[in-house]
């Protein structure tokens, strides 16, 4: 039987691929829809939870946070999240270093169209 060919760039994360070989496909969208997932990515926004101490085990309790945070406080509710799915996501020349398991819950102005990036 013939191995399947990885297809790196289709949006999908699919065996034979890997994080390590297809870091934009994998580990891919984990979540519902309604979360809004995008692996990978950091939009910018008011941070209304601290990712730094707030951890959870995955994008889903990341988006279940966001939901709970957005009915608790309805005047700037989390619309937007950022969960760390690797062991090291990042580290800034501050010595702040982003680990495993961060879930940062933001609040856009309008999250149908957010910013990306450090802001």
């Amino acid at each position: 039987k013939a191995l399947a060919t990885p297809s790196c760039g289709d949006g999908k994360c699919e065996p034979p691929e890997t994080q390590a070989m297809c870091f934009a496909d994998c580990p891919g969208v984990s979540t519902p829809p309604m979360c809004g997932e995008e692996p990978h990515s950091d939009p910018q926004g008011h941070a209304v939870v601290d990712g730094r101490g707030h951890h959870v085990k995955s994008p889903a309790e990341c988006c279940d946070a966001c939901t709970a945070h957005a009915t608790k406080y309805p005047k700037k509710p989390c619309n937007s999240w950022v969960f760390c799915g690797l062991p090291h996501c990042w580290s800034a020349d501050n010595g702040n270093t982003h680990l495993f398991g961060e879930c940062w819950l933001k609040w856009q102005s309008d999250p149908t169209h957010p910013l990306y990036g450090q802001p």
